[in-house]
């Protein structure tokens, strides 16, 4: 699309030349009828033909990386090759026109002059002829470019910049459409009039800058959509009409006044199933929330936007980077001239964007100085974040407590104890309080429109539809439960007697309910039950429907994984497989899990979900000893196994890749890294010693081939380079030197057993490693995922291995190993910078403090210097001023003590003349 405007560049530059010609002719004109007049100077002709020039090889450069031209601008590009020409000929004119001030003969220069006009009339008035030719010609040309008569590829580009936009939502002024239209009236003007052509170019160069603003803008924002952002809110049932209403009744809550001249948080708070996510819905998108926002922001520019936390959803949907993201991508769409305040140029458009690049670009937004600015922000689901709580409590208050700019927040949550002081507050409602006789209307309605219902007695149903919401307890999951049981009753032509009795006896608390519904699923699918509902507690993200027809296999041949081919699934069989498992699920899983009809943002389509996360919960809480015990028939399943083989064979299946898109780069990763975290919880929660054989060792070992084949080139790094390094951030930095591999990858995953096999099949694995040691590794495994993995965030993790610290130590690993492509830092070094940089930024848990105390131990134990060199610029900077700061004074003498004895075990070793020995002299620095 660049070389579009590229183009227009340079038409701007050839109608400059035009002008700044014809001015030309018209001067010398002058100064050949009058001897005493003088011409413009020459030089400036250089400074337009100089953006003749560059216009030119910019357009040509652009051309050959985007194809080939229309015929209009071809005639565009061979007009700056006669620019040339007739540059050459006007100099020539205009030089013999002009007078020699040196001359000592000046009268004698003069008439000899007047002599030569009379000649060189007819040569300047075909000069002037070519010139207006080459006007002519750019004005057509520009107009082929640009009118909608005509099929020009730089008016396609125009137009696809501008359906681009709507595509994503983005809100313009159609400025591209008015600088056209300016444009087309002024080529199809007769003649050149007076300050025409400036106008022409004028307008030329408003459109390439328009269009290059409305590039940049276009490339920002599509960098912050991502799929999964409006899934979660159209999966939410919309209220009814007249439910909710009583939201901004002032007699009933607070939140209409909070609305309107509130300020920090508004808590909407309520049980599982109570409608609180249809309650955030129905607040954010009404009418009278906006009137009501926009009395509060009076002449300020108001932003609204939204975010809904889905738990049992994909990555995006329960992470910081998915809310800051979306939001971001809401109030930049609406309001894209703010493009600028939050966007470095220096940001490639791959880049994924980074939670600490999102929190600055809503700090920038904020601080932003002119612009007056209000934010309303509505957040649902706040129990539903995957990750620390402290993290909710501190992004909220980074919000609410914003200095620069008017924030206030919408949220709604389970009750949570780390909630309540906030709930005990004026500015919140508690959602079950409020709707039975919503949930009464709602029953009505939903009754009424069934026409055999309308054959009963009224007072009959009104007496259902009072008890319905009674029993309800505030539950619309419960309410639309029940409904949807007696409308199917009423179909097959139940009496009242009946629909009383289904309602009586229907289970009074969810729970019940989905027991109720597995105890009806058939015995002969239990097992399939089982096994289904125990993959999907254990997914990372909902799975695509076609992925579970491998449970299939696995009974068949559990090797099913690693003996399958490399080669894309045949489009009919997915499709049949698809039929057929959509059917099954519902066979063996009744309604309590759902089969979208979307695609999956890594790969295939039809992700398989739980009907709500009360599903998942009381699977989780309540039946899982049920489900374990339905599967005892076969001891051999393990649901994270499964979840390795299934996504090895996907990995298998994927369309053919090409790591330099990012698409395919993205989808590999992505799979890979779900694979490894299955793999790291299958050691984790194995009751067998580390020293026993990894269950998915050959899993692994095919994954690495299927990797390298995919990413296979001549002269191609490892496949694990197609991943990003993590960020740099003051001491802390990561490189690889072309030297990352498999088993590297396998050390960051925490694999402990497998790597234990490995480097005891072959030692020189650890040995001969070059670029990052091994070691380094296991003590700084941080690395950049296609989707987070829920170890990232959960709090009883501290993202380093001991385990695999201690494995790498006892096969010789050395903590004081300089690590060049790190100035020759330690490894030990390395670590500790690490830890520094993380606590530095808040990054530090309690848990992961414990963790790299553990881990110091280890390496003190084993010889690690405690003088090691941090910082050449400030030698000043210690590692016991990093240990002081993250363990305390106590911790930091005991990790000395522990250092002090390896000294002394090794001078043991050495015997009473090691002092002769180098080695002891540095050990005692």
């Amino acid at each position: 699309m660049a070389e579009a405007f590229a183009i227009i560049g340079l038409a701007s530059s050839v109608v400059a030349f035009v002008d700044f010609s014809l001015k030309l002719i018209a001067a010398a004109k002058s100064v050949r009828d009058s001897i005493h007049d003088t011409l413009p100077q020459v030089y400036e002709i250089d400074l337009v033909l100089q953006d003749v020039h560059f216009s030119n090889l910019k357009a040509k450069q652009m051309a050959l990386q985007d194809g080939p031209l229309s015929e209009a601008e071809q005639h565009i590009m061979t007009m700056a090759t006669e620019c040339e020409r007739l540059e050459g000929e006007l100099r020539t004119v205009i030089d013999k026109l002009k007078i020699n001030p040196d001359t000592r003969f000046r009268a004698i220069q003069s008439t000899r002059l007047a002599l030569q006009k009379m000649r060189r009339e007819k040569d300047i008035g075909d000069l002037q002829d070519r010139i207006q030719r080459l006007d002519e010609r750019i004005r057509t040309n520009v107009q082929m470019l640009l009118d909608r008569k005509n099929t020009s590829d730089t008016l396609s580009k125009l137009s696809t910049l501008i359906k681009s936009q709507d595509d994503l939502g983005i809100k313009h002024d159609y400025k591209l459409d008015s600088i056209q239209k300016d444009i087309l009236r002024l080529v199809k003007s007769d003649q050149a009039r007076e300050g025409q052509l400036a106008a022409l170019k004028d307008h030329l160069d408003s459109l390439a800058r328009e269009s290059a603003i409305c590039r940049k803008q276009y490339r920002v924002i599509k960098s912050l959509y991502f799929d999964e952002l409006p899934r979660r809110w159209s999966d939410i049932a919309s209220a009814d009409k007249f439910t909710n209403d009583w939201l901004f009744d002032p007699t009933t809550t607070s939140f209409l006044t909070w609305l309107e001249s509130g300020n920090g948080i508004y808590w909407i708070n309520g049980k599982a199933g109570s409608g609180k996510s249809t309650l955030i819905k129905f607040a954010a998108k009404h009418d009278q929330t906006a009137a009501a926002l926009n009395e509060w922001a009076g002449p300020a520019q108001l932003h609204i936007a939204s975010f809904y936390f889905w738990n049992q959803g994909f990555d995006m949907q329960k992470s910081q980077i998915g809310l800051f993201q979306s939001l971001l991508y809401q109030i930049l769409r609406r309001t894209p001239e703010l493009v600028p305040h939050v966007y470095s140029d220096d940001r490639l458009d791959h880049e994924r964007w980074e939670f600490d690049d999102l929190k600055k670009a809503f700090e920038s937004l904020a601080m932003h100085s002119g612009l007056s600015t209000k934010y309303c922000f509505f957040i649902d689901g706040l129990d539903e974040y995957n990750g620390e709580e402290q993290d909710v409590l501190s992004f909220l208050s980074y919000f609410a407590d914003s200095k620069v700019a008017d924030i206030k927040i919408c949220v709604s949550t389970r009750p949570r104890r780390m909630f309540e002081p906030f709930q005990q507050s004026d500015n919140s409602l508690i959602v079950q309080n409020f709707t039975e006789e919503d949930m009464k209307r709602h029953v009505r309605v939903g009754l009424q429109m069934n026409v055999k219902f309308k054959h009963l007695p009224k007072s009959d149903c009104e007496e259902l539809v009072a008890e319905i919401s009674q029993q309800s307890k505030g539950v619309w999951l419960w309410v639309y439960l029940v409904t949807r049981d007696l409308v199917h009753a009423v179909n097959h032509d139940e009496g009242l007697d009946t629909l009383k009795k289904i309602l009586r006896q229907f289970p009074p608390d969810l729970d019940e309910y989905f027991s109720h519904i597995i105890e009806r699923i058939k015995h002969v699918h239990r097992v399939e039950m089982a096994q289904i509902f125990l993959i999907t507690l254990q997914e990372v993200q909902p799975l695509p429907l076609f992925l579970f027809s491998m449970l299939d296999r696995e009974t068949h041949s559990p090797n099913y994984a690693v003996e399958a081919p490399i080669q894309p699934l045949d489009a009919e069989e997915l499709s049949e497989t698809e039929r057929v498992w959509k059917a099954r699920i519902h066979n063996r899983c009744s309604d309590l899990l759902v089969v979208g009809d979307a695609s999956h943002p890594i790969f295939l389509r039809y992700p398989v979900d739980f009907l709500h996360r009360t599903v998942r919960d009381f699977l989780q809480d309540s039946y899982y000893p049920k489900l374990r015990q339905l599967v005892a028939p076969r001891p051999d399943f393990d649901p994270l196994v499964s979840l390795c083989r299934m996504t090895l064979f996907a990995l298998k299946s994927v369309p053919k890749e090409n790591f330099r898109l990012k698409s395919s780069l993205n989808r590999v990763i992505g799979l890979t890294d779900e694979l490894l975290y299955y793999a790291h919880e299958i050691e984790k929660r194995s009751t067998e010693p580390d020293t026993a054989p990894s269950p998915v060792a050959d899993i692994l070992d095919e994954l690495d081939r299927v990797n390298c084949k995919h990413a296979s080139k001549p002269g191609d790094k490892h496949w694990t380079h197609a991943r990003d390094l993590p960020r740099t951030r003051g001491y802390e930095e990561y490189r690889e030197g072309g030297n990352c591999n498999f088993l590297a990858l396998t050390i960051q995953a925490r694999l402990t057993r497998y790597v234990r096999a490995k480097l005891s099949a072959n030692l020189e694995l650890l040995e001969k490693k070059a670029g990052r040691p091994l070691l380094d590794y296991a003590l700084r495994p941080r690395r950049v995922t296609a989707i987070s993995m829920p170890y990232h965030s959960q709090r009883e993790d501290p993202r380093i291995a001991i385990s695999m610290i201690r494995l790498l130590l006892e096969r010789k690993a050395n903590p004081n190993q300089e690590v060049h492509l790190n100035d020759d830092r330690t490894v030990w070094a390395l670590f500790l910078l690490s830890c520094y940089e993380s606590d530095m930024s808040g990054e530090a848990t309690v848990a992961m403090k414990k963790s790299w105390y553990k881990a110091s131990a280890l390496l003190c134990q084993h010889g690690a210097d405690l003088q090691p060199r941090l910082d050449k610029t400030n030698p000043s900077f210690t590692a016991r001023q990093i240990l002081l700061k993250l363990f305390g004074n106590d911790q930091t003498l005991q990790l000395e003590d522990l250092a002090a004895k390896y000294r002394e075990q090794e001078a043991a070793k050495e015997g009473p003349w090691s002092f002769l020995n180098p080695k002891w002299w540095l050990s005692r620095k």
